[in-house]
C-alpha cells in the first residue's frame, strides 16, 4: 500500500478533557489528507501527550519562579546600593555636623548657666533668655541624636562587651533625660540582674526607645520596665501606655525611614536593632490599637549569672 501526502494537507490540535475522577487528559490530533487507491481520504492520528503538556507547565512555573526570584534580587540589590549611598553621605555628613554641633550644644549649656547664675538672684530675665538659651540647648540635642543615629546605622559596630549592671543603667539613662512631669515611671525588675553588653549601645537603645515612648503620650501616661530571662538572654520590656503602632507601619518598624511621627527620620528602632544584633541581642515590638507599645529588649545575660 503507497500513500501519497499531498503538500500541505497536515492538521493538528490539541484537545483537553475532564475525567470522571477529576484527571485531565490532553490528546493531539493529526488529520492529514491523503490520497489512497486514487480516493481523497482523511488520516486521523491520535496521541496521549499528557506527560508532555504537564512538562510544559511545569517548565513554565519554574521559569516563572525564577523570574520572580530575579526580580526580587535585582530590586533587593538596588535597594542595598542606594542605602549604601546614603549610608556613606550619612557618615560624611556626620563626620562634619557632629564637631560643631557639640560645639553649640556645650555653648549654650555653658552660656545658660551664666545667664541663671548672673540674672536668677536679681530677676533680671525679663526678655527670657533662659528659656531661649533652653530651646537652643534643646533644639542642638535633637540635631545631635540625629546625626548620631545616621552614624550608629552606617558606620561598622564593634562593641566593647562587659559585664553591666542593667537596672543601675535604666536608672542612670532616665536621671540623665528629660522626663515631663506628666509620665510616670514604674520599674519592676530585680537590682541584681546583669547582662554582657557595650554600655554605650545599650544606653543609645535606652535612649531610642525612651524617647520614643514619651513622643507617644504626649498627654502623659505611663511607662513600665519589666523584666525577665532565659538560660542565655535578658528581657527587658519597656512598655508605655500610648495609642500604639498603626498596622501598616507596624511589620515596617525596623526600616530606616520608616515613622509615624511627623518630626524625625524613622531611624530609632532601625539604629536599635543593629545596636542589639552588634552584641548577639535583638528587639520585638508589640503593638495593639488603643492599648499602647511594649519594646521586648533582648540582651545576652552575664556569665555565671
Amino acid at each position: 500500500m503507497t500513500i501519497f501526502l499531498k503538500r500541505k494537507s497536515r492538521h493538528q490540535k490539541k484537545l483537553h478533557f475532564m475525567q470522571k475522577n477529576g484527571s485531565n487528559i490532553w490528546i493531539q490530533v493529526k488529520l492529514s489528507r491523503i490520497n489512497y487507491q486514487c480516493t481523497d481520504a482523511l488520516l486521523k492520528a491520535f496521541a496521549d501527550i499528557v506527560d508532555e503538556v504537564r512538562t510544559k507547565k511545569e517548565r513554565f512555573r519554574c521559569e516563572s519562579r525564577l523570574k520572580a526570584q530575579l526580580e526580587e534580587r535585582s530590586r533587593q540589590l538596588r535597594d542595598k546600593e542606594r542605602m549604601a549611598a546614603i549610608g556613606e553621605t550619612a557618615v560624611m555628613i556626620g563626620h562634619d555636623l557632629r564637631n560643631p554641633l557639640q560645639a553649640i550644644v556645650n555653648t549654650a549649656y555653658l552660656a545658660r548657666r551664666k545667664v541663671e547664675e548672673s540674672l536668677a538672684e536679681a530677676n533680671l530675665d525679663k526678655l527670657g533668655l533662659i528659656s531661649d538659651l533652653v530651646a537652643i540647648e534643646k533644639q542642638s540635642l535633637y540635631m545631635n541624636k540625629i546625626v548620631c543615629n545616621l552614624l550608629d546605622y552606617s558606620r561598622p559596630l564593634n562593641p566593647d562587651m562587659m559585664d553591666l549592671c542593667l537596672p543601675t543603667i535604666i536608672s542612670d539613662t532616665l536621671a540623665s533625660m528629660n522626663i515631663p512631669e506628666n509620665i510616670e515611671i514604674r520599674i519592676e525588675m530585680e537590682e541584681s540582674i546583669t547582662v554582657r553588653g557595650d554600655p554605650i549601645m545599650i544606653v543609645r537603645v535606652l535612649i531610642n526607645i525612651i524617647s520614643n515612648a514619651i513622643q507617644a503620650m504626649p498627654e502623659g501616661g505611663m511607662l513600665n520596665f519589666s523584666m525577665s530571662s532565659t538560660e542565655k538572654d535578658v528581657i527587658l520590656a519597656i512598655k508605655d501606655t500610648g495609642p500604639g503602632i498603626p498596622l501598616e507601619v507596624k511589620n515596617k518598624i525596623f526600616h530606616p525611614l520608616i515613622t509615624t511621627k511627623a518630626k524625625g527620620m524613622g531611624m530609632g528602632l532601625a539604629v536599635c536593632k543593629r545596636l542589639l544584633e552588634a552584641m548577639d541581642g535583638d528587639i520585638r515590638i508589640v503593638s495593639e490599637k488603643c492599648r499602647g507599645t511594649i519594646a521586648e529588649i533582648k540582651i545576652p545575660i552575664a556569665i555565671g549569672q
